[in-house]
């Protein structure tokens, strides 16, 4: 069966489940048509996308360890028109890819992934993706909180990390709790600094959005 081929992609959305999923519907970014977008498991019958990722084995898929919702994925996935990357590819799934472990493991230098999307981030960084957009990554039920602990969200922060070092321009909702970014938005500032920030936002679709207090992590000097 043929798999994913690594190739270079210069501007990349990934999209979850999460609430902050809500920011990616309402602006302009759902249009954007020179980003591609990547989503997961039952985000395929959602948003918009160029390729989903199911990253579970046809154990997990059928028979009865499946739970009902899966096995409505899995009619979904037999007849969807998309690229499926998945651990193996499967001929249940005609146009399912295997996913390129073997490359990401020994372009990363890591084994490191607890849960669907940080595959998808460590694909991102063999990708050399320029600007990258998180939307619906949260990791949070409790929306109350500012930090948590939700399996996974430790591992998606060392990759994006690592794609940030690799010099990508990283964007994420001020309403998730993934990186803090609620937390910091809320009080505008950064740990140890009692002012805010000020800098100018980046350009999007060609126009300045102007200055602000926001806190994201690539635009403090």
């Amino acid at each position: 069966m043929a798999k994913f081929q690594i190739r270079e992609i210069p501007h990349l959305a990934i999209i979850g489940m999460g609430k902050s999923v809500y920011q990616w519907i309402v602006s302009n970014y759902a249009d954007i048509q020179d980003c591609e977008v990547w989503t997961l498991n039952m985000g395929s019958a959602i948003f918009r996308h160029d390729v989903v990722f199911d990253m579970h084995e046809d154990e997990y898929l059928v028979g009865d360890k499946a739970a009902p919702r899966i096995d409505k994925r899995r009619e979904w996935l037999k007849k969807h028109d998309k690229p499926i990357i998945m651990p193996k590819a499967l001929s249940d799934f005609p146009t399912s890819l295997t996913y390129p472990l073997r490359e990401v493991i020994e372009g990363t230098g890591s084994t490191y992934f607890s849960t669907g999307v940080a595959y998808m981030l460590a694909l991102a960084y063999m990708c050399k993706v320029r600007q990258l957009k998180l939307f619906g990554i949260d990791f949070s039920y409790d929306r109350s909180l500012a930090t948590h602990n939700e399996p996974g969200q430790k591992c998606c922060e060392y990759w994006t990390g690592r794609i940030q070092e690799r010099g990508c321009n990283v964007e994420l909702p001020n309403d998730t709790h993934f990186m803090d970014m609620h937390h910091r938005t809320t009080k505008a500032t950064i740990y140890g600094y009692a002012k805010p920030l000020e800098f100018d936002y980046p350009i999007v679709n060609g126009k300045p959005q102007g200055q602000g207090k926001f806190i994201g992590p690539d635009y403090a000097d």
